[in-house]
């Protein structure tokens, strides 16, 4: 007769498989680094275990936006990582507040990297630190016309009705006013 051996967690009577435990404590351990029940856990222990200190960052190596901002799922509700390490290390955050990072970088949750500020602030911010720029001519998705066109608008514009230019360029009177005007496309080219 074959002997079974059995998960060797507390109170586990299943069959053990690898490392001594059975499948289930062993698939939480592959996938969440404890073999223990996530939900015993307190949201920070939860916090601390999907971030790893690399240099001055922390990083947050578990979910992410498309904007590469970490995400926490707490309490039912999904909030960005760094909002949360604000949370756990320095209190609340004021309704009209954003949490910015120092250090530019969306998945730090480290709070000595984090500042609060308002949405004027971090529209600043990101411009100051030169992450922001407007798109303009080509560069921007929407432009109908390029650069090139802009030159031969400008060169004959004051020839010809605005709106047979319209047509010509395929845009409307108003686009090709703007350019003459140097309104629109008034840098580059």
């Amino acid at each position: 007769m074959a002997i079974v051996k059995v998960c060797s967690i507390k109170n586990c009577d299943h069959v053990s498989r690898k490392r001594g435990w059975c499948v289930m404590h062993y698939a939480r351990w592959r996938s969440h680094g404890t073999h223990e029940l996530l939900l015993t856990l307190t949201p920070k222990q939860r916090f601390l275990m999907r971030v790893v200190k690399t240099g001055s960052c922390w990083l947050w190596n578990s979910g992410n936006n498309k904007g590469g901002y970490g995400t926490i799922n707490i309490d039912g509700k999904e909030i960005k990582a760094h909002r949360f390490s604000w949370i756990i290390y320095r209190g609340e955050i004021p309704d009209d507040k954003c949490i910015l990072h120092k250090c530019d970088v969306p998945a730090c949750v480290n709070p000595a990297h984090l500042f609060v500020g308002t949405q004027l602030d971090n529209v600043r911010d990101c411009v100051q630190k030169g992450r922001h720029r407007p798109m303009r001519g080509e560069e921007n998705g929407n432009a109908k016309i390029t650069w090139k066109q802009v030159a031969e608008i400008r060169k004959i514009g004051s020839r010809i009705p605005q709106t047979t230019l319209a047509r010509q360029f395929g845009v409307s009177q108003r686009i090709i006013s703007l350019v003459l005007r140097r309104q629109a496309w008034f840098t580059g080219g």
